[in-house]
């Protein structure tokens, strides 16, 4: 595993869990 694949891995997991805080704060709204 490259060190580029990492922290795109890393990169792609943060943006989903910003993606699912914002799906949650829309909800609660």
């Amino acid at each position: 595993v490259t060190k580029a694949h990492e922290v795109k891995t890393k990169n792609h997991a943060v943006a989903a869990q910003l993606i699912n805080g914002v799906l949650i704060t829309n909800i609660r709204v």
